[in-house]
């Protein structure tokens, strides 16, 4: 079952606080104090009053969920930038990008990381897709050219349009 905002209000508070963060992948003991909160029976929770679920059976926030989901994910991003950046080094004209639930948001624990490895030439994409995959940086990497890189961001298949459209350049960074 995908997790993100789809997760129903029911879904999210037929759990306690720790099962609904243990359900989406993640380890409670890390958000102590993290604003999971354990609504009491009849309280607001997003615009809704919680149900009485019993005492081991309270609800946790969508939002606070949602909040948490998010954090991980720009923690995620951001350690994949500073580890990718070194791997380029020395390497003009190579960018790597993030793909997939991850780059859309709408990742669980079980999610791969998919990266695209652009470079000049293929040989040179395909170098350093391997040493993306060689550095456990990633599940899947697709080493392209950058003229193929353009020819499907330009082009009409709807797996590449999906793809061009959630992607995200991890690196180089653009600098504003």
């Amino acid at each position: 079952m995908p997790i993100g905002p789809e997760l129903s209000y029911l879904e999210a508070h037929h759990h306690s606080g720790a099962e609904a963060l243990e359900w989406i992948g993640l380890d409670p003991a890390q958000f102590t104090g993290a604003g999971v909160e354990q609504p009491e029976h009849g309280a607001q929770v997003g615009g809704n009053a919680a149900p009485n679920l019993g005492p081991s059976r309270r609800g946790v926030s969508m939002a606070s969920v949602q909040e948490i989901r998010q954090l991980l994910r720009g923690q995620r991003i951001e350690t994949l930038r500073s580890s990718i950046e070194p791997l380029l080094a020395g390497k003009a004209g190579a960018e790597v990008w993030l793909f997939g639930s991850l780059a859309r948001g709408d990742w669980d624990a079980r999610s791969d990381v998919d990266l695209l490895a652009v470079a000049p030439d293929q040989s040179a994409a395909d170098q350093l897709a391997e040493a993306l995959l060689a550095a456990g940086l990633a599940d899947d990497v697709i080493g392209l050219s950058q003229g193929r890189w353009l020819e499907r961001q330009r082009g009409d298949d709807p797996w590449w349009r999906g793809i061009c459209r959630d992607a995200i350049r991890l690196q180089p960074t653009l600098k504003p």
